[in-house]
C-alpha cells in the first residue's frame, strides 16, 4: 500500500511535475488513469506556499479517498473530474464529481463537491461568509415562497421540494460561487431529489442573498 501513497504524493506534491499540464495563470491539473479509473483533479498555485500546500492537502484526501476504494476493490470503476467555478487573486471555486461503481450495484454513486478556499491562508471559506441562511426550514419556506428555485443537473427547474421525501432536511454546506455572481447551493443525488435528477443546486443571485442575509442580520 505504500506505493500508492508515494503515488499520490508524487502527483500532489510540491514538484507537482508527473501529470501536471497548467490549465489556467493559477490553476494546474492532473490526473491518474488506469482500467475503470480516469481521476482528473485540480492542481491550485498561489503565491503563499503555506495556502497553496493547505489546498492541495485538502484535496488530496479526497483524490486519495477516490484512488483507494477502487485500489483496494470496493468500487470496480472510479472517475473524478472538475469545474473551476470562479478564480480570481484572492479565492477559488470548485466543483468536484466523483462517481464510483460497486460490483452488481443498480447504478453508479456520485457524489458532487463545491468546494471554496481562501488563496491567502488555504483555509476553506465557509457560506456563511456570503450568505447567512438560518436552518434548512429557511431554505425551505424561500423555495415554497418562489423566493428561490431548485434546478435538477440538466438546469431544469424542479419542484421535488412539494414533496416530503425530497423536502430541504439540511442546509448544505457545499456550494460554489458563479462568475455572474451566483452563489449555487449544491445538493448529491437524493439530496434534493431523486438519482435521476442528478445533483442539483439552489441558485441565489444577489437579490436571494440580500433576502437572506436581511432576515439573519
Amino acid at each position: 500500500m505504500k506505493y500508492k501513497s508515494y503515488l499520490l504524493a508524487a502527483v500532489l506534491g510540491v514538484g507537482l511535475m508527473a501529470g501536471v499540464s497548467t490549465a489556467s495563470a493559477y490553476t494546474g491539473q492532473g490526473t491518474m488513469k488506469g482500467n475503470d479509473l480516469d481521476i482528473t483533479y485540480p492542481i491550485v498555485f498561489t503565491q503563499r506556499p503555506y495556502a497553496q500546500r493547505r489546498i492541495n492537502d485538502d484535496l488530496y484526501r479526497l483524490v486519495k479517498d477516490t484512488f483507494d476504494s477502487y485500489a483496494d476493490k470496493e468500487f470496480v470503476s472510479a472517475y473524478m473530474d472538475y469545474e473551476v467555478t470562479y478564480e480570481d487573486d484572492d479565492v477559488i471555486s470548485l466543483l468536484i464529481h466523483v462517481s464510483r461503481y460497486p460490483d452488481k450495484a443498480a447504478h453508479n454513486w456520485n457524489e458532487t463537491y463545491g468546494l471554496v478556499y481562501n488563496k491567502r491562508t488555504g483555509s476553506r471559506i465557509p457560506l456563511s461568509h456570503y450568505v447567512r441562511i438560518k436552518d434548512a426550514a429557511q431554505l425551505q419556506k424561500a423555495l415554497e415562497e418562489g423566493k428561490v428555485q431548485e434546478l435538477d443537473e440538466a438546469g431544469d427547474v424542479q419542484t421535488f421540494y412539494k414533496d416530503d421525501m425530497f423536502g430541504v432536511s439540511e442546509l448544505t454546506d457545499s456550494y460554489v460561487l458563479r462568475k455572474n455572481g451566483n452563489i449555487d447551493l449544491v445538493y448529491g443525488p437524493y439530496g434534493l431529489g431523486p438519482y435521476a435528477a442528478g445533483t442539483m443546486t439552489i441558485p441565489l443571485n444577489r437579490e436571494a442573498v440580500a433576502y437572506f442575509n436581511g432576515l439573519n442580520k
